[in-house]
């Protein structure tokens, strides 16, 4: 069981805050326990999971320990291997979904890549791989922010993408 204040991986949602833990109100069971959370890229938005929910796809946020070690290992971090351009999103939904930093790593390298190869061939990077880009540049940059800081944060995401464009074999 998580606490109030805990900051949680959760699903799409990205990082979130347990605000509270509730009883169930209007709308909700009143016999079952709610994690009320907040993401923490929309202060606005309430989600409430239940405490006994264990299908749910949430984590806490990694440590700063927890991501330095990702950090440190990036540059052993392989890419996808995309042989059917129809595989792509069920490929890069995997990765997202899996809630793990290094697979998010190597879906950014992958969209880093792909988006360099595709320049290179006169093409325009495709609208899955950019939302997919957008999607994990975010959830990358919320977990790492909170491990790190919003600086160091910033500064280790523009470093890996930078590095993962260059990555394309000429």
């Amino acid at each position: 069981m998580y606490n109030k204040g805990d900051l949680l991986q959760y699903g799409n949602n990205g990082v979130c805050r347990i605000e509270d833990i509730v009883w169930g109100m209007a709308g909700f069971d009143m016999g079952t326990q709610y994690y009320l959370m907040v993401p923490l890229s929309n202060i606005n938005n309430r989600i409430y999971l239940p405490v006994s929910n264990d299908k749910a796809k949430v984590r806490p946020v990694i440590s700063k320990k927890e991501a330095e070690a990702i950090l440190s290992k990036i540059d052993e971090l392989k890419e996808y291997v995309i042989v059917n351009e129809k595989q792509c999103e069920t490929i890069y939904k995997e990765a997202l979904y899996s809630l793990d930093c290094c697979h998010w790593f190597e879906l950014l390298k992958t969209l880093c890549m792909r988006k360099t190869s595709r320049a290179l061939q006169g093409k325009k990077v495709t609208s899955t791989d950019e939302r997919y880009f957008k999607n994990v540049s975010t959830r990358l940059s919320e977990e790492l922010t909170v491990a790190l800081g919003e600086k160091k944060a910033e500064n280790e995401i523009n470093n890996a993408i930078e590095a993962f464009e260059n990555c394309v074999i000429m």
